[in-house]
């Protein structure tokens, strides 16, 4: 899968509902056909972390 997020797409959602709400605008269409994960505007790897624990992907820490 892809690790770069899709610029196409808003940000990445910061609450549940906010996912939710992202969530039921995929599936009535507004993703054009992009992945639920490039919708979300999460890499493969931070949508398998929220699905499996429920938990936000944290962004990486910007290098010093």
């Amino acid at each position: 899968m892809d690790e770069t997020r899709s610029p196409a797409f808003p940000a990445s959602p910061t609450t549940a509902d906010n996912i939710h709400e992202r969530i039921d605008a995929w599936r009535d269409g507004a993703g054009r056909g992009a992945e639920l994960h490039a919708f979300l505007g999460w890499t493969w790897k931070q949508y398998v972390t929220w699905v499996k624990s429920g938990s936000f992907p944290v962004e990486a820490a910007p290098a010093a």
